[in-house]
């Protein structure tokens, strides 16, 4: 029986998704009886993983696995690229803590649509302001002690993540939110930087800096921003690897090297 709120999520999580690749539907009152849980500590792990609850959890969670299915006939999921894992990586030091995103320009989209995603994965996201970053620099830093993960290696650099909390910052030029990230940093918090510009101040003061193809369009041309698309893009492949090594369990620093020693 499973005696601390995240293992009983995870446990929740696993009977669900082992039943539904058996082909089965999982059925609340038989996974609590199974993990000897009462039906309502199921139906709140359901919720804490953004569900609407238990039957959205199951309804969402297969077409999940389902579409993972599809994408393995085309592509080796266990295999991302430098950035992804990186992002991942830092999800995974973070699971279920605070997560600030700062956007500017075209991406501020990137903002509005991470703290909604970064939401349904159960994280506390939310929009980056001063106050909120000296109030979870208070509030975070002793539950934070202890919670460290090493960075990819095999040709991703070095990366311990274990701040207070984990910030995006999604910035074209790597210049207009160097305060933000600057202030980030001094707060202890992991700084995730997605940019244009490999050396912008950005990029250079974050954590991690993650460089994604820009386009820079003419005045009302009717035409994609490259990389705002690049980095929802980039964020999304990044999720699919954070819920594939929650789904697993496995280590992200044995999983990196696994791969590196695979290739």
């Amino acid at each position: 029986m499973a005696e601390h709120p995240g293992d009983i999520d995870r446990s929740v999580y696993r009977a669900v998704r082992d039943a539904l690749r058996r082909g089965e539907r999982p059925v609340l009152a038989t996974v609590a009886r199974e993990l000897e849980i009462s039906q309502s500590a199921v139906f709140r792990a359901a919720k804490r993983y953004g569900y609407r609850g238990w039957s959205d959890m199951v309804t969402q969670l297969g077409h999940y696995l389902k579409s993972q299915r599809s994408r393995s006939r085309a592509a080796d999921p266990e295999a991302p690229d430098a950035g992804v894992e990186l992002v991942a990586q830092a999800l995974a030091a973070h699971r279920g803590g605070r997560v600030l995103v700062a956007a500017v320009g075209d991406a501020q989209i990137c903002r509005q649509l991470l703290i909604y995603r970064l939401g349904e994965l159960g994280f506390a996201a939310m929009p980056f302001t001063s106050a909120i970053a000296q109030a979870s620099e208070r509030m975070l830093r002793e539950r934070s002690r202890g919670s460290r993960v090493q960075g990819a290696q095999g040709g991703a650099p070095g990366i311990d993540f274990g701040g207070v909390g984990l910030a995006l910052i999604v910035n074209e030029s790597g210049m207009a939110l160097l305060p933000e990230c600057r202030e980030c940093a001094r707060r202890g918090f992991d700084v995730v930087a997605i940019t244009a510009n490999a050396d912008s101040p950005v990029a250079k003061a974050a954590s991690v800096g993650i460089v994604i193809k820009s386009n820079k369009s003419p005045l009302n041309a009717y035409e994609p921003n490259l990389f705002a698309a690049g980095a929802l893009a980039l964020m999304e492949r990044a999720f699919a690897r954070f819920l594939l090594l929650e789904e697993t369990g496995a280590d992200p620093v044995a999983a990196s090297l696994d791969a590196s020693a695979e290739g």
